[in-house]
């Protein structure tokens, strides 16, 4: 899918050369639909028929509209394709494949497209994949695990060493119930804040930017962020807050030196600057990533 949606993307002319390249996303597109499970496929039944109908003749010259309707029923068919309704029909189909004692490659098959899809949903395939597995094989800890993370506990209480190999008790439909909640549980949102060091190396100025990343020169960081430099201001906002909580705490405290080795993570980062000459510093909102 995701080649057949870069030929639709692609701006350039229209030229013959093209028409098998086209012609080759679409046929691996088809076979890719004919091979998803019964339930998953008609889940997007009415999505790839309208999607199918509106490449019917492409590419063709002057055909930008017929494209642009295209482009606008693929994006359709993406975002449906790994909602949380999508995400339950992909793993019924897996689910009804194991009882009915399907052969090897279907089953496989099934399961790489449910991994896909939760990565396309923003959530951490293996993370969720060997949560389902301790739960169907029915691992106190993984269910007692399972449970708190769905919120159904508050905490796991104590746990022996014997746990860690002791069954939960639970029947099957009741674990396969387990993991349908686990598979539709929404992807857990987060602030990141990276931090690198490198040594050996230089930048034109005292801070530059690229994108989402910020370079500092190791003597101009240090002297603002732990001493009075005159651009403090221009620390990111973490560090700013981190400062003002640490002369909060020195004024409670009299007699308090200031140190960046105390307090939260700045503290590892100016480590880090004390032995380089260069921190850079990526920070960016969104889902966490494996």
């Amino acid at each position: 899918m995701d080649q057949l949606e870069s030929w639709l993307n692609d701006s350039r002319d229209f030229e013959k050369r093209h028409r098998f390249y086209w012609q080759a996303a679409m046929a691996d597109f088809d076979f890719g639909v004919n091979r998803l499970g019964p339930g998953y496929r008609q889940g997007l039944d009415i999505h790839l028929t309208a999607f199918r109908s509106a490449m019917v003749g492409l590419p063709a010259h002057g055909a930008q509209g017929q494209v642009a309707q295209a482009q606008q029923l693929m994006r359709a068919l993406s975002q449906e394709a790994c909602s949380d309704s999508q995400l339950m029909h992909a793993w019924r189909d897996i689910v009804s494949a194991v009882r009915d004692s399907q052969c090897y490659e279907d089953i496989s098959a099934r399961t790489l497209l449910l991994r896909a899809l939760l990565e396309r949903s923003g959530r951490r395939s293996a993370e969720v994949m060997r949560s389902l597995s301790g739960v169907l094989l029915d691992g106190l800890v993984d269910v007692q695990m399972a449970r708190l993370n769905l919120g159904d506990i508050k905490d796991l209480g104590a746990l022996s060493h014997q746990d860690v190999t002791s069954a939960a008790g639970l029947p099957e439909e009741s674990r396969l119930t387990l993991c349908e909640r686990l598979l539709t549980t929404p992807p857990r949102q987060a602030h990141h804040v990276v931090w690198h060091a490198f040594a050996k190396a230089r930048i034109a100025g005292m801070v530059q930017t690229f994108g989402p990343i910020t370079l500092y020169n190791r003597d101009w960081f240090h002297g603002n962020a732990a001493g009075d430099g005159p651009f403090r201001g221009q620390l990111p906002g973490v560090l700013r807050t981190w400062r003002a909580e640490q002369q909060e705490a020195r004024a409670c405290v009299p007699g308090t030196r200031s140190s960046m080795t105390a307090g939260r993570a700045p503290s590892i980062v100016c480590d880090r600057c004390a032995i380089h000459s260069l921190t850079a510093v990526p920070s960016h909102r969104g889902r966490p990533r494996r």
